[in-house]
């Protein structure tokens, strides 16, 4: 099982689809994860895309409960997350409008 962090601009770029510079930090014993954004960078591709700027981070095995702290250069918030083994839940939301949580439950089984 995997959970994925996916932060997107609300901004659309129209020359590249650009990616977004984070940096992250995993303490499984504190149930904490934090998430530092550090800007947006250029795509390593050179082929013209448009939309927004994306980044995915993805953890395996994270199940309980989590403290998420976001930091970006003038913001900072955070929410509490719990981890089941097919579902999520939001238990405290952001204290800031600074980021929207949306919690996708899809699961998708891959076998090999």
């Amino acid at each position: 099982m995997v959970t994925f962090f996916r932060f997107e601009t609300v901004r659309q770029f129209r020359a590249f689809s650009y990616e977004i510079d984070v940096v992250d930090r995993l303490d499984r014993e504190r149930g904490q994860i934090a998430f530092i954004i550090q800007g947006v960078t250029a795509p390593q591709q050179s082929l013209a895309a448009t939309g927004p700027a994306v980044k995915e981070v993805v953890y395996d095995d994270i199940e309980g409960n989590w403290e998420i702290a976001i930091a970006g250069a003038k913001q900072q918030t955070g929410f509490k997350l719990r981890v089941m083994p097919k579902t999520l839940r939001l238990i405290e939301g952001p204290e800031s409008g600074f980021i929207d949580v949306s919690l996708v439950e899809d699961v998708e089984v891959v076998r090999d």
